[in-house]
């Protein structure tokens, strides 16, 4: 009951959600006085033992490197909630605003002084699920497109099989942690009360697990295993592997990494070093060999079609 409970405060659920989903989901049936002390037990407490202020800088100024300089402080303390930091949104606020202020006094190399680092006022355009393919836009995939368009104008990206098969090596697998990221994100966010619309208000956790408080049913519908049996034999979709990319040009990045002492990324500030780092390295390989191997020459000219997984089990979010 602990784990459940831990995950359920870990959701940002109040003590009130907490015991409707044991309830209904767990069948673990307790008061909300008794969840009260079992959360006193372990030491759960929002407005009490906030993160080391270090640490928090230290993920936010992080997350500020990458994706995470496109979020304003509301979407920022969502991320730093689900990597178990606990701190309110003023104090996510406040470190935004003096991480962007350094930076903002900071001059380019050309010398140039950069507009305002720090927008405040409210967001009227953020509120209902029907702009959320704009909001995606605005605070992720902004980020990962200018970042591709940079390599392409700079010559490190030609569009050939290898440069794509080897942005897929380097990137693919933080790509889709950062999916994964933004669908926890939205699905723990409360959607506030709006006057004069007829919508509903809450977590679209709550909404998926506990339709009945919606005044509605839960419409999935069970599938039938032998279904999907016929799809896994008859190849009928591509099913996501631990390889991003093609296999034989995957063991050859192993092989140059291995040979080269190249690390493996864990952000996108470190893939990008890793994809310039190995570019050239892997691309002289292959050159040499396509001469001496069909297999490679072929999976220069077709390269297979890989993209990141936007499913997961629980996830609120319908693509």
């Amino acid at each position: 009951m602990d784990d459940r409970i831990r995950f359920y405060f870990d959701q940002g659920l109040t003590q009130t959600e907490i015991a409707l989903c044991l309830s209904v989901i767990d069948n673990l049936h307790i008061s909300v006085r008794h969840l009260r002390r079992r959360l006193s037990g372990l030491q759960l407490y929002r407005r009490r033992q906030y993160s080391d202020p270090e640490r928090v800088v230290n993920f936010i100024a992080s997350q500020l490197e990458g994706q995470g300089r496109l979020h304003g402080y509301r979407m920022m303390h969502e991320r730093c909630c689900l990597n178990d930091l606990r701190l309110t949104r003023a104090m996510v606020r406040e470190i935004q605003i003096q991480i962007r202020l350094q930076e903002f006094l900071r001059e380019d190399s050309t010398g140039t002084v950069h507009g305002p680092c720090v927008f405040q006022g409210t967001s009227q355009a953020n509120q209902r699920l029907e702009s959320w393919w704009g909001i995606y836009r605005r605070q992720n995939t902004d980020y990962w497109m200018d970042m591709f368009k940079e390599l392409q104008s700079t010559g490190d990206f030609t569009g050939d099989a290898t440069d794509k098969g080897l942005i897929q090596f380097c990137f693919l697998s933080i790509i889709q942690e950062e999916l994964d990221t933004v669908v926890n994100m939205w699905n723990n966010h409360r959607i506030r009360r709006s006057n004069g619309c007829d919508l509903q208000h809450g977590k679209p956790f709550l909404m998926y697990n506990l339709p009945e408080l919606y005044q509605t049913k839960d419409f999935l519908n069970p599938v039938d295993a032998e279904r999907l049996d016929v799809i896994v034999h008859e190849n009928v979709c591509l099913w996501k592997s631990e390889i991003p990319c093609d296999h034989d040009l995957y063991d050859l990045c192993v092989l140059v990494m291995e040979e080269n002492n190249l690390q493996p990324s864990a952000a996108a500030t470190e893939a990008l070093r890793l994809y310039k780092n190995i570019r050239p390295l892997v691309r002289e390989l292959v050159g040499s060999l396509c001469h001496q191997s069909p297999a490679l020459d072929s999976m220069s000219q077709n390269p297979p079609r890989l993209t990141p997984d936007l499913s997961h089990d629980h996830h609120h979010l319908e693509f």
